[in-house]
């Protein structure tokens, strides 16, 4: 499209014509498409392509007919005036479009030219391009080109056919009148002869429409003559004699033409007789009365309307019994002012005057013919009516009437009736009272033409009185004032007006009255405001005003304060300044209230809602209802309270009220206000964050039209600005404390260190107090003012962003305070806030906070277990109760104080340590190592003294010391472990940087809490303390190996879990194997052992016997040198009282001898202990009567014999152990009781006799086997035939082995002592072993057994046939049962064993 922008004219028309066509095609595309081209092609002056947009806004589709209505407004570039087309231009164009709009429209017509959008289009358009050209050539003093007026003129006619819709028919009937106003006699004597086109359109659906044509009506009566006059009236009163039967819109049309035509004709202009206008009258007043509301207040208007031009042709029928009546409901006599009494009545007077029987008032003459009074009494009845524009209608009528016709009786009536209205709350009523009274005070600046041939509707709306320069308004009253108004009613009913509002509703109890008082004084004032009367009273409208900005009403408190606007203008110097001085003490709070109002049962005090409800039910918001509740509750004193807080809204409201009126007063005021901004400018700063929104626009409007660069303003005023915030933010009132914060925190935005040092604490100190507020809301505020103090506090102390001393000073100013003040606060949003501030400042801050450190970290690890949430020490009161072990819990409590931002914050605080900082903070460390409590924080310190060591390195080594001496015995006396960990760590830390007699003192009293602890805690704390020793410090911890690794091998084995548990990791870190540890060791372990074994304590004894268990198995030939010794201290132990654990003595006793066998064994020899003293000392033992160290006893006396497999112990031990065999046998026949079993003589384990049995016939001689064979295999039967259970029978078979192989080994079978008999009784009790018993570990034993004597029967023994045969019978038995396949191979090899064994006795 771009392209075609420059084309020649061919192409343009030619392209114009294409648009033009395609912009009515079916295709939506299309008609887009040619309104896009349009648009982009032509300029804004194009004729052409305007009609194409008119034609588009009437389109079906939503996006062509915004498109259409966008290229019907100027361009944003091109938004000049002098852009749009010229009317003749853009008429001729639409002429040669449509021809019909040459001509006149005709009566009846229907059909329209366009379509009703593009009508409507057409013709705003056309008349933005009339305006245009009025503004760019002035033509407004010009006459229009004739032609191009009468074709808009007809354009607009032709739009009013009936075709159209509402919209395009007001709009259209509005252009006619606009063109009749500015030529009233060209549009008269253009219309006087199609009066019928005009009044076709009285019957319009759209009262706006017949309104508009009645005026139309009106301005063409002025060029009719007489008959036309009288016939056009007389229609219209016939047309009201038929009104009950005739069509509402036809009545209403012919009401509203008749006033303004009755108007027109009263003026003489044309001459129509007053007999014909009375009788108009009269029939209008019938209209009125007809019961209509809507009718009868357009007859009320009618009625103005001809009263704007002359007094109405009308008696004044008996107007002073109606004004009588009137005047006891309203009193208007200066002399007589109103009682309450008539005060109460006035509005029953009022509603009963509508039913009063009119016949006594108005006389039987006055029923056929209209009077004034009647007109009176209709406009009364009015004003009590429930519809509001018929109100209006006839407030307006009243003043209207009176506008032109001063009389007394008709100015009392009217103020009377209009003063009525005194309680209304519809504003639309009131402001039409004002208007009315406006017209009764007289010295308006508009005529009686302007209102009747123009759009007027109210003085406000067409003129603009409110808001046009004073000067204007004083040119136009003074050329009203001009002639001397010499009316002496009127003067008296300005007085009235006066007394009443000043005396009566200004000051009223009732707010009410006080806002129509406002309301009406304002109109006034508006209106009339250069009349002298006003002048002289402009310092009590002034005082009525300023009082009247505090009232809770917003329309009074916004007519107050435009009131004050209004003085300003009109006021001289003197006013003026005085305005300023009480606008500026009311902001500011300085100026009290002049004028008490008295204060009536009914008063209200607040509005409804504000204080809630009573406990009943009911409002609480009026003086009696205030002063029940205080007595109810037993307070009658609480009602001051109540008042005060009442007065205190009153203060809020004045200064919203004030700032209405200020805001204009500001932009003239100019230097005036300057002495008065250290006063104005915090005020104005904490109102624009007022909780309620009106004062905050209120208070900005005035903020933007009195400062200029507001920047300036607050930096100069800033000190005067943070006094006064700080103050309100601890107000008693919650507005003003909310208000401060909000302020506070905006204007603290990007200030610098030397504004704000003065204020800093204090800041903080508010920010805290309110987000701790009671109100909600002022909580909220509080948390903005915390976030930007912060923010604020931040920036100044990191030294990248401020100078270094600036940062030091903030933080010397604020970091001492959020210690003590809100780290501590019982507030958990202030506690919040300070822990993330001061970690942000150590974060920031640099070098600049060293000199706050010591507080800084020593508060940080208070917090830790101080801050910690409350819900895990609850958990860990009742930790057992729910099975979760303390020490998990303990962890995660530590855990999670690891995460939280005080350790962040200590972490940040490592980074900024030096020497300095050390010398202040290690005593203080020292101390809370002491005195600190709560778990985190005693976790924390070690902690931190841990990094701190490994922060600093060498310059520590100053500080060690000090820290030992409190880190030891604080892990000493502490009862948790979590923190006795935790201190050990730090101990270890600290000791990396200690000196060598500090080191060595550290290691010798960690041993000495073991070794010579008092209680398991202290040794717990020993035992601790070398781990972390040994984990953090290994280089130092090597050194001293031997002085802690022989008491860790000991200690290994001490009977509380955890503490052996935690030398065994010491002994694992420090040792590459335990062989060659305990080769280096054993030296110093041995004594440790041997003291231990002949300690007093049992736990000691118990534990150092256990650690010669394990240093038997694994020293070796380590142990040779002190294996007597050892011996000696064990054996000298045995006998003696038995104590719990004493059995391990044994089993240390057989550790040691199978350990060191050959070194005992060449000991022998010497002065020291031998075999022979051991066995008959665990022989001892055997004896003793308790069944757990007899059992031991015989593991033990097992081991030994075992042991020395080279001696010969039988005869030491086979009498005792046949012994204890009988005697199990025995007494399981007799079936002792359970509880003989730890008494003299209780059955010992026959399996470890057995085994003890087997043991000594390993290396038994063959004389004993042959002298105690036969007593074995008597024991060895017994047991195999009795009811032991296998775990019994198993070691009865491994004995019999034994004796079987020592049997075929030791034994001559030429000598005498033949074991044949003996060994031949084992075979049956063995097989049947194996067919009762079904484990297969027993199988296996017997059917080895089995096969030893088999063997031995082979090359040594001959067994009988007998014997043999059962045997061989047994086993093949046997063989088809058995599923192993080990017991099956060995049975096989039995019976070819018996098979070779009987062939050799059969060739034998």
């Amino acid at each position: 499209a771009s392209g075609y922008k420059d084309c020649s004219k061919l192409v343009a028309n030619e392209l114009e014509a294409m648009l033009l066509e395609n912009s009515q095609a079916e295709e939506s595309e299309v008609r887009f498409c040619a309104i896009f081209w349009a648009n982009r092609v032509f300029t804004f002056k194009h004729c052409p392509s305007r009609f194409i947009c008119m034609l588009g806004a009437s389109d079906s589709r939503l996006d062509i007919r915004e498109l259409a209505e966008e290229g019907l407004v100027p361009p944003r570039q091109d938004g000049c005036s002098r852009d749009y087309p010229l009317v003749r231009d853009m008429m001729e164009y639409i002429c040669h479009q449509q021809p019909k709009v040459l001509e006149p429209a005709e009566i009846g017509e229907k059909e329209l030219l366009f379509p009703a959008k593009t009508f409507i289009a057409m013709i705003n358009f056309i008349q933005k391009c009339e305006d245009a050209e009025k503004e760019s050539d002035k033509l407004s003093e010009m006459p229009i080109a004739t032609s191009s007026e009468n074709y808009f003129e007809n354009l607009i006619e032709h739009a009013m056919a009936t075709d159209g819709s509402v919209e395009l028919h007001i709009l259209a009937s509005a252009g006619i009148l606009a063109s009749a106003s500015a030529h009233p006699q060209r549009f008269g004597l253009l219309f006087s002869n199609r009066l019928a086109w005009l009044k076709q359109h009285l019957g319009h659906i759209n009262s706006t429409t017949r309104e508009t044509m009645a005026r139309l009506l009106g301005i063409v009566t002025s060029v009719l003559s007489a008959s036309e006059a009288t016939a056009l009236l007389e229609e219209f009163k016939s047309t009201f004699q038929s009104a009950p039967k005739g069509r509402f819109e036809d009545v209403h049309g012919a009401v509203c033409a008749a006033g303004y035509v009755s108007a027109q004709c009263i003026t003489g202009l044309p001459a129509v007789s007053k007999k014909l206008l009375s009788d108009v009258m009269t029939e209008l007043v019938k209209v009125g009365k007809s019961g209509n509301p809507w009718l009868a207040g357009s007859v009320a208007e009618a009625f103005g309307h001809i009263g704007l031009r002359a007094p109405l042709p009308l008696p004044d029928g008996d107007i002073t019994s109606l004004s009588a009546k009137l005047s006891m409901a309203h009193p208007l006599s200066m002399e007589s002012p109103f009682s309450e009494e008539i005060q109460g009545v006035a509005e029953g007077q009022m509603a009963s005057l509508g039913e009063m029987d009119m016949d006594k008032i108005l006389g039987e003459k006055e029923k056929s013919q209209a009077t004034l009074a009647s007109l009176i009494e209709l406009l009364t009845e009015l004003l009590l009516c429930k519809e509001i524009k018929s109100v209006q209608k006839a407030a307006i009528a009243f003043g209207h009437l009176c506008y032109v016709n001063p009389t007394k009786q008709l100015l009392d009536v009217a103020l009377c009736a209009l003063f009525s209205l005194k309680r209304s709350k519809v504003e639309d009523i009131l402001f039409a009272v004002g208007e009315a009274l406006s017209f009764i005070w007289g010295g308006l600046s508009i005529s009686a033409d302007e209102m009747l041939r123009s759009n007027f509707v109210s003085l406000s709306k067409c003129s603009n009185f409110l808001s046009r320069d004073a000067q204007t308004c004083q040119l136009e009253s003074e050329m009203v004032l001009l002639k001397k108004d010499d009316n002496v009613e009127r003067e008296t009913s300005r007085e009235i007006i006066v007394q009443k509002l000043f005396d009566e509703l200004l000051f009223s109890s009732r707010k009410e009255e006080r806002c129509a008082g406002a309301v009406w004084l304002l109109s006034i004032i508006t209106y009339c405001g250069h009349h002298p009367r006003v002048q002289q009273i402009l310092p009590s409208i002034q005082d009525a005003f300023s009082h009247l900005l505090g009232e809770q009403n917003e329309l009074t408190q916004e007519m107050a304060s435009r009131g004050l606007s209004v003085v300003y203008e009109l006021g001289d110097a003197s006013t003026k300044d005085e305005l300023v001085k009480s606008l500026v003490g009311v902001l500011s709070g300085t100026t009290k209230k002049k004028r008490a109002v008295k204060l009536m049962d009914e008063s209200e005090v607040f509005e409804e809602g504000t204080l809630g409800e009573k406990p009943g039910g009911g409002n609480i918001s009026t003086y009696k209802e205030l002063c029940n509740l205080a007595n109810e509750m037993g307070q009658p004193d609480l009602i001051y309270k109540f008042m005060d807080l009442a007065n205190y809204q009153v203060s809020l409201n004045s200064k919203r009220g004030a700032a209405f009126g200020f805001a204009k007063i500001a932009q003239q005021a100019g230097d005036m206000l300057r002495p008065y901004f250290h006063l104005l400018v915090p005020k104005l700063i904490r109102y624009q964050y007022d909780p309620n929104k009106h004062i905050q626009d209120a208070m900005g409007h005035i903020w933007r039209s009195l400062v200029a660069e507001p920047k300036k303003i607050v930096d100069q005023h800033f000190n005067d600005i943070m006094e006064d915030l700080l103050l309100q933010a601890g107000s008693r009132f919650w507005r003003s404390r909310e208000a401060s914060c909000l302020a506070l925190a905006d204007i603290l935005q990007s200030r610098k260190f030397h504004e704000v040092e003065k204020y800093l604490e204090q800041i903080w100190v508010m920010a805290f107090r309110t987000v701790d507020d009671i109100k909600e809301t002022v909580r909220i505020a509080g948390g903005s003012l915390c976030r930007a103090v912060s923010l604020l506090t931040i920036r100044l102390s990191d030294t990248s962003l401020t100078l270094e001393d600036d940062a030091r000073a903030t933080i010397a100013i604020v970091l001492p305070f959020l210690l003590s003040k809100g780290i501590t606060s019982n507030v958990a949003d202030v506690q919040q806030l300070s822990i993330k501030t001061i970690m942000k400042l150590a974060k920031n801050a640099g070098k600049s906070i060293r000199p706050q450190l010591p507080d800084l970290v020593i508060c940080m690890l208070e917090s830790l277990s101080g801050l910690e949430d409350q819900r895990l020490n609850y958990a860990e009161f009742h930790a057992q109760r729910v099975g979760i072990g303390m020490e998990k819990l303990e962890s995660v409590r530590i855990a999670v104080s690891k995460d939280s931002p005080m350790w962040e914050t200590l972490e940040l605080c490592l980074q900024q340590m030096d020497s300095s900082v050390l010398e202040l903070l290690v005593p203080r460390l020292a101390q809370l190592i002491r005195s600190g409590i709560g778990l985190n924080t005693r976790v924390g310190v070690a902690k931190f003294i841990s990094l701190l060591a490994e922060q600093v390195g060498k310059e520590f080594k100053h500080h060690a010391g000090a820290l030992l001496k409190v880190l030891v015995p604080a892990i000493q006396s502490e009862k948790s472990s979590s923190i006795r960990r935790a201190l050990a760590s730090g101990c270890a830390a600290v000791v990396k940087h200690a000196g060598n007699s500090q080191i060595q003192h550290i290691f010798k009293d960690s041993l000495a809490l073991y070794t010579s602890g008092v209680d398991k805690d202290s040794q717990l704390a020993g035992a601790i303390l070398l781990l972390e020793l040994s984990r953090q410090a290994n280089e130092i911890f090597k050194g001293y190996h031997t002085l802690v690794l022989p008491v860790t091998f000991v200690a290994r084995f001490d009977e509380e879990k955890t503490i052996c548990r935690i030398f065994e990791e010491i002994w694992e870190e420090n040792t590459s194997s335990e062989i060659v540890a305990l080769e280096l060791y054993t030296s110093d372990i041995v004594p440790l052992l041997i003291e231990g074994i002949t300690s007093s304590s049992w736990t000691e004894k118990q534990k150092s016997i256990k650690a010669v268990v394990k240093l038997g198995g694994n020293a070796g030939n380590s142990l040779a040198p002190f294996v007597q010794q050892l011996l000696k201290t064990l054996l000298e132990e045995i006998p003696g009282r038995l104590w719990e654990g004493k059995e391990t003595l044994l089993d240390a006793v057989a550790a040691v001898c199978k350990g060191c066998t050959k070194s005992i064994i060449q000991q022998s020899s010497s002065d020291g202990i031998n075999t022979d003293a051991i066995i008959v000392a665990v022989i001892a033992a055997c004896s003793r009567k308790k069944r757990i160290f007899c059992n031991a006893a015989l593991s033990c006396l097992e081991q030994v014999v075992t042991a020395f497999k080279d001696q010969d112990f039988s005869e030491k031990t086979f009498p005792f152990l046949l012994e204890k065999c009988n005697q199990s046998l025995k007494l399981t026949i007799d079936k002792p009781s359970p509880d003989d079993k730890d008494i003299d003589g209780s059955p010992v384990s026959l399996e470890k006799v057995l085994a003890c049995i087997r043991a000594s016939l390993s290396t038994a001689s063959a004389s004993t086997i042959a002298t105690k064979g036969e007593s074995i295999v008597d024991i060895l039967v017994g047991v195999l035939r009795s009811t032991h259970p296998w775990q019994v029978k198993q070691p009865a078979l491994s004995a019999a082995r034994a004796l079987i192989k020592a049997c075929g080994t030791s034994i001559d079978p030429q000598e005498n002592n033949d074991p044949k008999q003996f060994l031949e009784e084992l075979v049956i009790p063995i097989v049947e072993c194996i067919s009762s018993i079904k484990v297969l570990q027993v199988h296996i034993e017997a059917l080895e057994c089995l096969m030893e004597i088999i063997e031995s029967a082979h090359f040594r023994l001959n067994l009988s046939k007998h014997t043999a045969d059962l045997l061989n019978a047994h086993i093949l038995e046997l063989y088809g049962l058995e599923k192993n396949a080990s017991a099956k191979s060995l049975m096989q090899r039995m019976l070819s064993s018996l098979e070779s064994h009987m062939g050799n006795r059969m060739l034998e």
